[in-house]
């Protein structure tokens, strides 16, 4: 981890990093020293829809709220319809309500699961009158989503409850939540490292194992975007299979 955050060009606003995927950074600190938390905004052209992947965490609400309004400045012809969750943290979910306070029309997606727990952080801190506003995708029925066939929902035992990955098509990108990091463990320095979070129990790593196994034998996909990452670009795919080939077989 490091205090370079500011540097990078999405530093608290959306910039484009590949066709119709924006990518905003901000902070989350942590005895000094700043870890990226990465939310994504995908759109779709044809419909002038938005998508946001993740809202960061409480303390960042106000400066993700400014960075949206800012990008919807620039781009008037869209507007934001969902939200998609890689993970149920707070660093994942901490401004949902407030989105969906400012934001009416907007809703949330959620991957249909049976450990849903009502202490979650997302459950914990949702208005009941705003459930209404969750659309929960069930698996095997991920096509009901109406941008399937843009932004695929995947469902991976590597992603918490009610949580998904998503592939976005036309790019052959997916965000993969907290399933592995991209960060630099030394202060203050700049080359990045993709490494496995750390768990609580042998089931939950050996579940992000399989995940992330999962992930690495998809033919479709060249981008991979964690949501902690200090690199602009995410990285490729066969970084990821020569990650499992050496960490989980050697």
């Amino acid at each position: 981890m490091n205090n370079s955050l500011a540097r990078l060009p999405d530093f608290q606003k959306f910039t484009e990093i590949l066709p119709n995927i924006y990518r905003a950074t901000f902070s989350q600190n942590y005895a000094k020293l700043s870890y990226p938390i990465n939310v994504f905004l995908i759109h779709v052209p044809m419909t002038g829809d938005c998508i946001l992947l993740d809202t960061s965490d409480p303390t960042n609400t106000n400066q993700l709220l400014i960075a949206l309004s800012d990008h919807f400045s620039s781009y008037s012809d869209f507007n934001l319809k969902y939200i998609g969750l890689t993970d149920n943290n707070y660093d994942h979910t901490g401004s949902v309500s407030k989105l969906l306070e400012e934001y009416n029309e907007v809703k949330v997606l959620l991957g249909e699961s049976g450990d849903i727990k009502s202490y979650d952080y997302l459950f914990k801190n949702v208005k009941e009158e705003v459930l209404d506003k969750y659309q929960i995708i069930k698996q095997g029925n991920e096509d009901e989503f109406e941008y399937y066939n843009i932004l695929k929902p995947i469902f991976t035992l590597g992603n918490p409850s009610g949580s998904l990955s998503f592939l976005h098509i036309p790019t052959n990108s997916i965000f993969i939540g907290d399933m592995i990091t991209n960060v630099s463990h030394i202060p203050l320095s700049s080359n990045p490292s993709i490494m496995l979070p750390l768990t609580l129990t042998a089931t939950q790593l050996n579940n992000i194992k399989l995940a992330i196994n999962q992930i690495s034998q998809l033919d479709n996909v060249e981008h991979i975007f964690p949501s902690h990452d200090h690199s602009y670009g995410g990285f490729n795919i066969e970084f990821l299979r020569t990650f499992v080939k050496n960490s989980f077989y050697s």
